[in-house]
């Protein structure tokens, strides 16, 4: 689907600034497009779950100290 509305862009758009390119041209350069395209989500997909995850870490270190705290203020062992 990516790929047949890149190509189509293109032959939409490449025109209206003056670039000729055959449809023999575009498919290439919709490849391109479209693997790039593809990289990138990929790429960033994995940063943010990467982000999410650390703070996820962060914020469980957070609640088990606090937890540890509470326990500890209770008179009870701390967790571990």
């Amino acid at each position: 689907m990516g790929f047949g509305l890149a190509v189509a862009t293109q032959l939409a758009v490449f025109p209206l600034f003056g670039i000729g390119v055959t449809l023999s041209a575009n498919l290439p350069i919709g490849a391109v497009f479209t693997l790039t395209s593809i990289a990138r989500s990929y790429v960033l997909r994995r940063l943010l779950e990467r982000l999410r995850m650390h703070g996820l870490k962060r914020e469980a270190a957070a609640l088990w100290r606090a937890a540890a705290m509470m326990g500890t203020l209770a008179g009870q062992l701390p967790m571990r």
